[in-house]
């Protein structure tokens, strides 16, 4: 039964992703320190309303804020999220 659970989760995504609904961007930068630098880019179109909570709960952004995760607002070419 997980694995039927897991295969349509992705299949979800995967239509969610390919839609155009959602603009999702990763960004990994490996330093001559050896630190990293990554930034991820979770919007949805603003046609779908301006829920921003689609992608993260308010909950989850402060515990990101907590732990030093710098979250900024995200409002561009129609998309809004984070």
């Amino acid at each position: 039964m997980k694995k039927i659970l897991k295969l349509g989760l992705i299949c979800i995504s995967l239509l969610l992703l390919t839609s155009g609904c959602v603009k999702i961007n990763y960004d990994l930068k490996i330093n001559a320190n050896k630190s990293v630098d990554f930034s991820v880019l979770s919007a949805y179109l603003d046609e779908f309303g301006s829920n921003k909570e689609v992608g993260f709960s308010k909950e989850q952004i402060e515990e990101l804020k907590n732990k030093g995760v710098i979250v900024t607002d995200y409002k561009e070419d129609g998309y809004t999220g984070y």
